[in-house]
């Protein structure tokens, strides 16, 4: 069991680079397709995955690269080489890294090919789109805690694209040197 449940975010630190953009987004079939398979939507197949060309719209006054997570807007951000590797032993089975290419590096994408159904929906704040079941936004967060353990990485099936973490995944990021994760605890 878990003492906490947080969220993994981009930091905010003055000089990093921000804004991961995906090059050339159309919306065509494949894009489309990308963004379905990110979500986990069912019936989408990985192996289908375009990779996407990224860069940032704002350089920081450090290195791009020096980065390990960057927020990419309706995905569950972009995670370097680096950060994969270190938090891969808490992702489990849970997730696929998708490649995409950060300025030409290749950076991951995380797809939820496990979601851990762990969200106390009767106890959390939720607003849902008009006549519809579909999360539009999840103020408050209350966790059934006895179904995680720690350290993991999860997904939930009502915020898919959101990248939760147990209370050691914030010390493991900080003794591995990862930077741009920030943490914030949900409950």
């Amino acid at each position: 069991m878990t003492e906490s449940v947080l969220e993994l975010t981009q930091s905010t630190e003055d000089d990093r680079p921000d804004i991961a953009t995906i090059r050339g987004l159309t919306l065509d079939d494949g894009d489309i397709n990308n963004c379905c398979i990110i979500r986990g939507d069912p019936g989408r197949d990985v192996r289908s995955w375009k990779m996407w060309q990224l860069y940032v719209k704002r350089r920081g006054s450090s290195p791009i690269h020096d980065w390990d997570y960057y927020g990419v807007g309706s995905t569950s951000g972009l995670f370097s080489q680096k950060a994969y590797d270190v938090l891969k032993p808490s992702l489990d089975d849970r997730f696929i890294p998708l490649p995409g290419m950060l300025e030409g590096v290749r950076y991951y994408f995380l797809h939820p090919s496990q979601k851990i159904d762990c969200l106390n929906v009767a106890e959390s704040e939720i607003e849902y789109f008009a006549d519809s079941t579909d999360v539009m936004l999840i103020r408050g967060y209350k966790f059934y805690k006895d179904r995680l353990s720690d350290p993991m990485v999860l997904a939930i099936p009502q915020w898919p694209l959101g990248i939760f973490t147990t209370e050691s995944i914030p010390n493991v990021a900080k003794d591995a040197g990862l930077r741009g994760l920030a943490f914030t605890i949900l409950d």
